[in-house]
């Protein structure tokens, strides 16, 4: 049996075959592009965690394994400072789906990090459409990539004001505001290269899931189950709220529970991550403020056992490679 910790953390059918480069599942490649650029609602794209350097030790002590997170760079960051071996980007908006896979195919493009800030902060088509640097991709990546709505819909939703924080450099940052101060990997030669790899291996994956279909979610944990893989953590930022997963968290929970945990080698547990405090599993788990990361009772849940762990911040050394 194996434990969940409960972190807070401060934050359809799902198919994708070409792209799934870790779990078999069928292609949805063309379908989320065209959801994506057709979408009027609101999506999180833009990440609002802005001190993730607080979860560092969380980060830290992760054991390898799958890290499964909703949402766009939540999961990317803790993928960069962490020993995961797998990223599983899970979300119910096609936007955040379609960012996720083309960061995907960005990282894979670069050359290095500053080639990456090129292809990221200053898209354009001499970059986008380099013949060498698409050669790297699947022919689905390629197909994504090459869309000349994708590099439009890119500088409309990425190259915009809502990121400044995440995108501003390190030296022009006003130093009463360290917002992604030392983990941000667009700044950060190691965690840059630690989630490149990831990337280039393929061993990233965004598929879109409405976490309340049960259908959708019981194909997900089956291939996750079939892939051979661990899992490290369950990152579901606020999602746990009823707006999103109704009155099915327990059912969520308990389906991702099936899949197998670390192992027992390692001393370690999976780790479910959630923004703020979690009332519908119970209301003496609540602590802590908003968007803040630490580690709480999960008070047990079924047959989850709930374990107390108050882990303090780290805060490694500034990264001053280029």
């Amino acid at each position: 049996m194996k434990n969940f910790l409960c972190l807070l953390f401060s934050t359809t059918l799902l198919t994708c075959g070409a792209w799934a480069n870790f779990l078999e599942l069928p292609d949805d490649n063309q379908q989320i592009a065209e959801a994506a650029l057709t979408y009027v609602g609101k999506s999180y794209l833009a990440p609002n965690e802005t001190k993730p350097i607080d979860a560092t030790a969380i980060f830290n002590n992760l054991a390898p394994g799958l890290y499964v997170s909703v949402g766009t760079e939540r999961g990317f960051l803790a993928a960069s400072v962490s020993e995961i071996t797998h990223l599983l980007l899970l979300d119910g908006n096609f936007q955040v789906v379609y960012f996720n896979r083309l960061n995907i195919a960005l990282l894979k493009m670069s050359h290095s990090r500053k080639d990456y800030l090129r292809l990221r902060l200053h898209p354009a088509a001499s970059y986008w459409y380099d013949s060498q640097r698409l050669s790297v991709l699947t022919e689905a990546e390629r197909s994504l990539i090459t869309d000349p709505r994708a590099i439009r819909w890119w500088h409309k939703f990425v190259s915009s004001s809502a990121w400044f924080d995440f995108h501003v450099s390190p030296e022009k940052r006003d130093p009463h505001f360290q917002s992604f101060v030392k983990i941000n990997y667009l700044y950060s030669y190691e965690q840059y290269t630690k989630i490149k790899q990831l990337a280039d291996d393929g061993r990233i994956e965004a598929q879109l899931l409405d976490y309340n279909d049960n259908k959708a979610r019981r194909i997900i944990v089956s291939a996750i189950e079939e892939s051979g893989l661990r899992l490290s953590a369950l990152d579901i930022s606020n999602a746990w709220r009823r707006k999103y997963m109704g009155h099915k968290l327990d059912k969520i929970l308990e389906d991702f529970y099936t899949l197998p945990g670390p192992e027992i080698a390692t001393g370690k547990n999976t780790v479910l991550i959630t923004t703020k405090s979690v009332p519908e599993i119970n209301d003496s788990c609540i602590s802590g403020t908003a968007w803040n990361y630490r580690t709480d009772d999960l008070c047990a849940i079924n047959t989850m056992i709930g374990v107390t762990t108050f882990v303090e911040s780290l805060f490694p050394e500034e990264d001053k490679k280029d």
